[in-house]
């Protein structure tokens, strides 16, 4: 059945900067509260890598790719960007396995390569049946990583970092 939420629109522009690999990796976020439906939240996603290659974001509570939901842009697909579970087993052939297509629900999604930059976009909702829960507010464990190249492989680099994005519902006008 096709997903009959009615999400938030993204802000033009993200407000929450986050460095990662040693500032090679910038993470934009922003949470938007829908104001009719926890379920409607989402995060709002833009990574932007200083290198041409793939990029993935994991959301992991344990902070361990075992386990972790991820989404990945790979450039040598196209203007791919998709939803991922880890096996977390780098001796398996392909240690990623697509979600199936009723949890391929990610919005705006968006790759591009400019300049030797990769920029990834995309939203997501922030509470999903069957995978981990990103919280308004509140510590979240997200992963990171980046390719040696376009073409899916193992990682240049990666690792593991927390979030609060502190959100709260506008109070009630008087």
């Amino acid at each position: 059945a096709p997903d009959s939420r009615n999400p938030p629109d993204c802000p033009s522009e993200l407000t929450q900067v986050t460095s990662l690999n040693d500032g090679a990796l910038t993470l934009f976020t922003e949470v938007v509260v829908s104001p009719t439906s926890d379920s409607e939240s989402i995060l709002c996603a833009r990574l932007e890598s200083d290198s041409e290659s793939w990029v993935g974001f994991g959301i992991s509570p344990t902070g361990l790719m075992l386990g972790a939901n991820t989404i990945i842009g790979v450039p040598a697909y196209g203007d791919f960007v998709s939803k991922f579970n880890s096996t977390g087993d780098p001796t398996k052939q392909a240690p990623f396995a697509p979600m199936d297509d009723t949890h391929q629900t990610l919005m705006n999604t968006k790759l591009t390569q400019v300049d030797g930059k990769t920029v990834v976009s995309f939203s997501k909702y922030l509470n999903e049946e069957g995978e981990n829960k990103i919280l308004a507010d509140g510590e979240n464990t997200f992963l990171w990583a980046v390719g040696t190249g376009n073409e899916p492989g193992y990682h240049a680099a990666r690792d593991k970092f927390t979030l609060d994005f502190k959100t709260t519902a506008p109070a009630p006008t008087p």
